[in-house]
């Protein structure tokens, strides 16, 4: 009676191990592709960061590169949709069947309308103003950049003269304003200035010498810019540079 007993239990043993066994294959045999994705801005320039959703069998997440590309592998060979989502940029989104092997796909992001100089034409536009109390004025140079070949410079004012960089733009949607800038200054006095209709809301010392950033939000509506270089000392010895200059709408 025991033998028939053990004998039962060894077959049950057996038949629930070829169960799980088979269960193991079929999941082994699912077809798996890898997929290459390239993101490029409309004149077909990377873009850096651009966070890309897959959704295969679950969701994957990744970002671009400086090179504008990421990969995924191993996806399951099904169709598979694809979001792609980046700061000023219109989100993208894609839908195709990943095939066993090797896949890319190229997204192209449109970005929101804004404003964008960098000085790159060597000169001023016609929406520049230049103003100054001395006739020092602010001018197009070559000898430093934030990126690119050219950034503009404050003239060399005089001890409490000032000369401003002005323009206006109209903002049509909430928007993102920037600008990069450089202050040399010999002594911790303020002599770089960022007004937005008259109103001062930036202020730099120049400490430091570095290409440094700065940001504001802009509420739609008409605005007058203005960057000022002043000297409130005699002691100064210092030049202040702009470049990179973009105003882009934050809408989604």
């Amino acid at each position: 009676m025991k033998t028939k007993q053990i004998f039962l239990i060894l077959i049950i043993a057996i038949s629930t191990s070829t169960f799980f066994a088979c269960d193991n294959d079929d999941t082994k045999n699912i077809a798996t592709g890898n997929l290459s994705i390239t993101v490029l801005d409309t004149v077909s320039k990377p873009v850096y960061g651009a966070e890309v959703k897959v959704l295969n069998n679950i969701e994957y997440t990744s970002t671009t590169d400086v090179s504008g590309r990421c990969t995924f592998n191993n996806l399951m060979a099904i169709n598979s949709i694809v979001r792609i989502k980046k700061d000023s940029f219109k989100s993208q989104y894609g839908s195709f069947f990943i095939n066993e092997g090797e896949n890319s796909q190229l997204f192209t992001l449109e970005a929101y309308e804004g404003f964008s100089e960098g000085f790159e034409s060597g000169e001023f536009s016609g929406q520049w103003v230049l103003t100054s109390t001395d006739n020092e004025l602010w001018f197009v140079t070559d000898t430093e950049s934030h990126t690119g070949n050219y950034c503009v410079q404050a003239g060399d004012v005089g001890y409490y003269d000032e000369c401003i960089l002005l323009t206006t733009v109209v903002v049509e949607d909430e928007s993102m304003l920037s600008f990069w800038y450089k202050n040399s200054n010999n002594y911790s006095y303020i002599s770089l200035l960022f007004a937005v209709d008259g109103n001062i809301i930036f202020s730099d010392n120049g400490t430091n010498s570095n290409w440094e950033q700065y940001q504001t939000i802009l509420p739609a509506g008409t605005y007058q810019l203005s960057w000022i270089h002043t000297k409130e000392s005699s002691y100064i010895s210092n030049c202040v540079w702009v470049d990179d200059i973009s105003l882009i709408c934050m809408g989604k």
